[in-house]
């Protein structure tokens, strides 16, 4: 089994995790946590390049999801490069009107208003969004409420926007939400050259040397 950072809670209202693949190539550099419970922030080094990977478990309460987006803020401000982050996990906020059927007519909140701010301020885009901008799939569905929503998505340094390959929304076998996927490219800085190799010819001289060499 590979690395496994949980924060657990004591409710099914809370409550994060990030698993790492034993075979990755990424190594964990550090580990932020939030002591509501609401969202982990993981340093990862690939090829002497680092990201920062956060996932989050927003409140659905407008005054909660206030509290939780400040101190996920000060966290992304503080503690990683906004250049290179990720953030994924259920917001529990619908962005615009497209993200929503069904259900009270969409409107914006003073939650949502904090959270586009927040996009805009350390400029992290719904890179979904961006790239799906007449979609009409969702993540969360209601059937008793008649109720479709949007609220798990990516939210991306625009830096990082330009190696994405994929963001797509996938059937999961959780009982009411979609999974969300995203696949993104990691560029090599250092191009290799020709290279040049020499061989020690003093090395024919010894006999153990040359019996071990196959041709």
């Amino acid at each position: 089994m590979g690395r496994q950072n949980n924060l657990f809670a004591r409710n099914h209202t809370k409550g994060v995790c990030i698993l790492l693949n034993p075979s990755s190539p990424f190594k964990l550099s550090s580990i932020q946590v939030d002591p509501e419970g609401r969202f982990l922030i993981a340093k990862l080094t690939i090829e002497e390049k680092y990201f920062f990977i956060a996932n989050i478990y927003g409140p659905n309460n407008c005054h909660d999801q206030g509290d939780f987006l400040k101190a996920l803020s000060q966290q992304l401000v503080s503690k990683t490069d906004t250049s290179k982050v990720i953030i994924s996990g259920d917001w529990n906020i619908t962005l615009n009107r497209t993200d929503k059927l069904g259900g009270l007519p969409w409107k914006a909140t003073s939650s949502i208003n904090t959270l586009v701010d927040l996009m805009k301020e350390l400029n992290l885009p719904d890179i979904y969004r961006e790239l799906h901008p007449k979609s009409k799939s969702f993540t969360y569905v209601s059937k008793s409420l008649n109720l479709k929503l949007r609220i798990d998505y990516f939210l991306i340094s625009r830096s990082l926007s330009c190696d994405v390959k994929q963001v797509e929304i996938r059937i999961s076998i959780a009982p009411d939400h979609n999974a969300i996927f995203l696949s993104i490219g990691v560029k090599n800085d250092f191009s290799r050259g020709p290279g040049l190799w020499k061989f020690n010819n003093t090395l024919l001289e010894d006999n153990n040397y040359k019996e071990l060499i196959i041709f």
